[in-house]
């Protein structure tokens, strides 16, 4: 999945935490971030602390990868971000 803007994030964060039945209280809390940030993150802030959304993307289940773009390609290529939540390295 190619994630191009935050904006993009914040959708797919959203969908996740819906899928997963979660309020944005109870992502909130299970992160260890408040209520507040997780509307910030939900509507795409471009000025979030970086290690608090990947904090927060580790609480939904998922991981970040970031893999090298073709020249085709437009943007970073997170692909697998949503593919592989297991934390097990890959050969």
């Amino acid at each position: 999945m190619d994630i191009q803007n935050a904006k993009e994030l914040a959708a797919v964060v959203r969908k996740l935490r819906q899928d997963q039945r979660m309020t944005q209280a109870a992502l909130a809390q299970a992160a260890g971030v408040g209520r507040e940030w997780i509307i910030h993150l939900e509507k795409g802030r471009t000025t979030l602390e970086l290690g608090m959304v990947l904090r927060t993307l580790r609480t939904l289940g998922v991981g970040l990868r970031i893999e090298p773009v073709s020249a085709a390609t437009t943007g970073i290529d997170l692909n697998r971000l949503f593919e592989d939540t297991d934390s097990t390295p890959k050969p």
